[in-house]
């Protein structure tokens, strides 16, 4: 063993080039806070390339034009790189405004490839011909994958017929096709797309929230998986069948569970809908029921194990409480119209297809009438607060980290131009209708006990967004509650202890106990 030279400040990830001699290595700065306590607010997320030779010699930095880089990828011949960049090295940067080059060791740009990228990994063919990259569809809503040609500078589609979206892909040995993770309705699934036509052929389907995997040359798979009644466990998929190979919470296995299925129903304008139920062991009828609704709202919820500390039905079925998981317009896995269909409208079809959802489960006597909450976090966070002040179907609502005042929310969000104004424009100019699908505008109709909760150190949905909804409330009389998380970000998933998890879900179940069930 011996050590390689080390580029300066914090190492993000790195990549073997093909011929084995060199790694790219992307470094973010270290930070250091100025003796004044000033700090530049820029969001910071973009990295710098280095190039480190494995014989040794000087590591050395890859200057290119963008001063921000948030992903790379070596050529087969390791001569040139796929880089995703951005003048900008804002998260607003990272996730809607980069663009993806191909550049040479000297950094020089060989080509540009069109469309503002998505966060998929691209990558180039065996061969060397051609790149497979994630770019925005024409709304900035949902995204594409294209295989770009690199002798006649042209992209085409991949997956244009599938109605599922694809979020990993890697290119298989042949050159001739890919393999390639995604979600159709609420099934996560491999998949196999032909590299010429783009066609997608569902393969495995899988469970959980799988975004990435490893393949081999022979097209052996591992991909983090779930089931609905198993956690994540490490899988391996040959020929098309998957294999558990590991059991990290055997304990699972003695627990009583209860049913989890997929349900459908249809909203009053005909369009089927999808999404899930986890029901109490034992309880088929009557049972009191949680709606618990997605973020995004470009999300779904997949068919897998449901319990953290954001998917809370498995901790409430144990509990005697059903949870209701529905995919209404605007969601993820059905295609770009479907996920197009809230644009101006947060609040309009989408509640009504889970007010629709709702009716069906009161009607085949699942729930309980009368005692039925509504919930979500960030975008479900939202609809929670938004239903609270616009339907009275409802006994309490929990809003995690939800927007309530749209217009505030798109000036004062790390992602200021890419997440809310393709949806309902300019904030300054189109604040009338900002306003109009904002829940802090119905607080006079909200009568019924409402949770709060936030991370105050979130930069997504910043924590003034429930303070405002908590004042407004409060000033009214209403029966409120809010509680900040210190430190904690907008999504709490590996970024805060156990013990902030584990308080968030105990503090549903408590408000849920003294609210819904009694």
């Amino acid at each position: 063993m011996r050590s390689l030279a080390t580029p300066p400040g914090n190492i993000n990830s790195f990549r073997w080039a093909p011929d084995g001699k060199t790694l790219l290595v992307l470094v973010t700065r270290e930070d250091h806070p100025s003796a004044s306590g000033a700090r530049a607010t820029s969001g910071q997320k973009g990295a710098r390339l280095f190039l480190v030779p494995l014989d040794g010699r000087r590591a050395h930095a890859l200057t290119i034009a963008d001063p921000a880089v948030f992903d790379a990828a070596w050529a087969p011949d390791s001569r040139s790189l796929l880089v995703r960049s951005s003048d900008d090295p804002s998260l607003d940067a990272f996730w809607y405004r980069s663009h993806v080059t191909v550049v040479d060791l000297d950094g020089h740009e060989l080509a540009r490839l069109p469309g503002h990228a998505t966060a998929v990994h691209p990558g180039f063919s065996p061969d060397g011909r051609h790149i497979v990259y994630g770019v925005f569809a024409a709304d900035g809503i949902s995204g594409e994958i294209r295989r770009y040609d690199c002798d006649g500078h042209t992209a085409h589609p991949i997956g244009a017929d599938w109605s599922g979206s694809l979020r990993a892909l890697h290119w298989d040995a042949d050159g001739r096709g890919l393999t390639a993770i995604g979600i159709e309705d609420v099934t996560p699934t491999l998949a196999h797309v032909d590299a010429g036509t783009g066609h997608v052929t569902p393969t495995t389907p899988l469970g959980g929230e799988p975004y990435d995997f490893s393949m081999t040359k022979d097209g052996t798979v591992a991909v983090i998986a779930s089931r609905p009644d198993d956690p994540d466990n490490i899988w391996v998929v040959r020929h098309g069948q998957a294999t558990r190979v590991t059991d990290l919470d055997p304990q699972v296995h003695g627990w009583p569970l209860g049913t989890q299925r997929i349900v459908h129903w249809r909203s009053k304008d005909g369009t089927t809908l999808s999404g899930l139920l986890v029901l109490p062991p034992g309880a088929t009828r009557n049972v009191p029921l949680l709606v618990q609704i997605h973020g995004g709202p470009y999300d779904a919820w997949p068919n897998g194990w449901l319990g953290s500390w954001h998917n809370w039905a498995r901790m409430l079925a144990a509990n005697g409480i059903a949870t209701f998981m529905p995919n209404p317009r605007g969601s993820d896995g059905r295609g770009p119209e479907f996920a197009r269909a809230t644009v101006h409208d947060w609040g309009g079809v989408d509640a009504q297809d889970i007010l629709d959802g709702i009716d069906a489960l009161e009607r085949d006597g699942t729930a309980a009438a009368g005692r039925i909450a509504i919930s979500g976090w960030s975008y479900g966070g939202f609809m929670a607060a938004w239903l609270a002040g616009h339907s009275d179907r409802f006994r309490t609502a929990i809003d995690g980290a939800g927007p309530t005042q749209l217009s505030a929310m798109a000036l004062s969000t790390d992602v200021t131009t890419g997440f809310l104004p393709p949806y309902f424009g300019d904030p300054i100019r189109e604040r009338a209708l900002y306003d109009a699908h904002s829940p802090l505008f119905a607080v006079d109709a909200i009568t019924i006990p409402m949770l709060l909760m936030h991370g105050a150190a979130d930069a997504r949905v910043p924590p003034e967004q429930s303070r405002m909804l908590f004042n407004a409330l409060r000033a009214r009389g209403r029966r409120v509650e809010r509680v900040t998380y210190a430190g904690a970000p907008h999504w709490f998933g590996e970024s805060v202890s156990s013990a902030t998890e584990t308080d968030v879900q105990a503090r549903v179940l408590a408000w849920l106990r003294g609210t819904l069930v009694q």
